[in-house]
Order: C-alpha cells, then sequence, then structure tokens
C-alpha cells in the first residue's frame, strides 16, 4: 500500500472532511474519497461511516488511524536516516597517514569536517606507509595520505594531490650547516642521514628528494629511525643531519627547540626540492562519507 495514501487517511480522520482534506492535501474532493474506499477494499473493512452531511471514523477505522500514524512516523524516520547515511551525514570512516606530521598539517580541514558532520565517527590511524595500500584494499581504511609513490602505479586507487612542501634540513646547532642560510645538494655527500622507516626508504626519500643517487646520499652512513622524537634525539646527539617537509616544520619546529635542532632550506642545482602529498582510496570504495572527506580536504578554506 502507497505510504502518500496513508498520510491521506490520517488527514481526513482528523479532519472528518473529505474537501477539507483534499485541499490540505493539493488534490481534488473526488481523488480523496477515491483513494479511501481503494484502501477500504484491499484492508476489507470500513474506515469511515458516511451520511450526507459527515463522516465519522468507524470502531476499526479509530483503532487503523492510531497505527497509522505510527506507521508514517516510523516510515519517516527511516527515510530521514537512510537519507542521512546516503549523503554522508551519519556513519564511520577511517583514515591512515604515516606519521602525525600529516597529521598535524590536516587537522583545521578534520576539524571542519568534524564540526559540519557531528554524526560521522572519523577514525584515524597513524601507521607505516608499507601497510596503507593492504588496509586500504582490506576494507581496514576508506583513505590513506602520503607520498603517492605507490597509489598512482595502482590501478584501482584514485590519487589526489592534497599539497607540495619544501623540504628542509634538519641538523644540530653546533653541526657546520647551522651557519648557513640554505644547504646545496653538494654539501650532503656523505653525510651521515637520520631517515624513518628503512624498509621504505628507496620510495619514500626518491619523494622527498626527488633524485636521491645525484645527492651522494647513497654513499652516506644511513641511520634509521621509527618516528619524530628517535629523529630530534639522534640529531640531538649529534648522529646526523635529517630532512623534514615545509608541514613538519610548520607544526613541529618548536617541539625541537629544546633539542637544539635548526631547519635549513635545501636547494638542488637552483630549485628547491619538494615532497608531494597525496590523498588515496579505492575506486570502487561505496562509503558516502567518502566523498564529503575527501570535499573536505581538498578545499582551501582552512
Amino acid at each position: 500500500m502507497d505510504i502518500l495514501r496513508f498520510k491521506y487517511f490520517i488527514t481526513a480522520a482528523e479532519r472528518l472532511n473529505f474537501t477539507v482534506a483534499a485541499k490540505e492535501r493539493y488534490i481534488t474532493q473526488t481523488a480523496m474519497s477515491l483513494h479511501i474506499k481503494k484502501m477500504e477494499d484491499e484492508l476489507g473493512f470500513q474506515l469511515f461511516v458516511r451520511d450526507k452531511r459527515s463522516i465519522r471514523l468507524t470502531e476499526a477505522g479509530r483503532d487503523f488511524y492510531h497505527q497509522a500514524v505510527q506507521l508514517v512516523a516510523k516510515y519517516e524516520m527511516a527515510v530521514k536516516s537512510a537519507e542521512s547515511l546516503a549523503s554522508g551525514a551519519r556513519g564511520m570512516i577511517g583514515v591512515m597517514m604515516p606519521g602525525y606530521g600529516e597529521g598535524f598539517m590536516l587537522l583545521d580541514k578534520l576539524r571542519a569536517f568534524a564540526s559540519m558532520y557531528p554524526d560521522v565517527s572519523l577514525n584515524i590511524r597513524v601507521e607505516a606507509p608499507g601497510r596503507h595500500i593492504t588496509e586500504l584494499k582490506n576494507s581496514m581504511t576508506d583513505l590513506i595520505i602520503g607520498p603517492p609513490s605507490d597509489t598512482e602505479r595502482d590501478p584501482e586507487i584514485e590519487t589526489q594531490s592534497l599539497r607540495e612542501d619544501p623540504i628542509f634540513v634538519v641538523c644540530n646547532s653546533s653541526h657546520p650547516f647551522a651557519k648557513l642560510e640554505k644547504v646545496t645538494a653538494n654539501l650532503l655527500r656523505e653525510e651521515p642521514a637520520i631517515l624513518y622507516d628503512p624498509q621504505e626508504l628507496p620510495n619514500t626519500f626518491r619523494e622527498m628528494l626527488n633524485d636521491r643517487e645525484q645527492l651522494g646520499l647513497d654513499t652516506g652512513v644511513i641511520i634509521p629511525v621509527r618516528n619524530f622524537g628517535e629523529m630530534l634525539m639522534n640529531i640531538g646527539l649529534e648522529r646526523g643531519i635529517s630532512f623534514l617537509p615545509g608541514f613538519a616544520v610548520e607544526r613541529l619546529l618548536p617541539i625541537s627547540n629544546s633539542a637544539d635542532v635548526v631547519c635549513l632550506p635545501l636547494e638542488h642545482e637552483g630549485k628547491v626540492p619538494t615532497m608531494t602529498t597525496v590523498i588515496g582510496y579505492l575506486k570502487s570504495n561505496t562509503n558516502p562519507i567518502l566523498a564529503n572527506l575527501v570535499a573536505a580536504l581538498l578545499t582551501n578554506e582552512c
């Protein structure tokens, strides 16, 4: 039975006048009478007692009215709930990023998204880059953030550029670099490099510096670290230099002051090497929240 017919019946039952009820529902009196008659035929009992001057509900009609009101209310609540889910205003979405720097970089946009969609649960995880694509394809997360090296090569993943950041050299304040205004690539040869996650070194570092071999770092010592804190400790102990993208320098540099750390612009062949940060998600992802989150991350308003 059409839900609209239930609404016609409810209005007629409340007004006890087909003509008045028809006007409220923007149909003719004849159409209203026809809808009620078809409803009675389907139900197999009378809803109204009719005479020439008035109508009134039968006992069965009064009981059916109360049931119909509840049914329509539940229907409308179900529609609103489903519409909210379909529009991405409710539900859960997972985001995975390689470090806290990316999280701080996007904090304003994530905060704006959470404010706009208060009924969406945002599940944010920080994991090593090597796990991102596996987690994405296993539906353990909806969106990944990081360098584009792996995502751009995968035909199942949609990749969109989030931002470009200059690369900075990070060193101890007592290092000879600390006296320079900028560090040129030729000075990096033989410098011990303190880098995140050595297993991901070839791709991640190539993304950061564009041309690792030309910078001469293949001949230098690599000191692997697992996080930003370990990097600062090793630089504080004067064990080598490291590299940070601009967003990390902006957000995390205040922490480094206590470790006597200096951040200097990097230059290679007259150009500033950059690090690209992208968002990636499966093209087959059906989570309706995803489109809203992507739009929020790509906006320039924050």
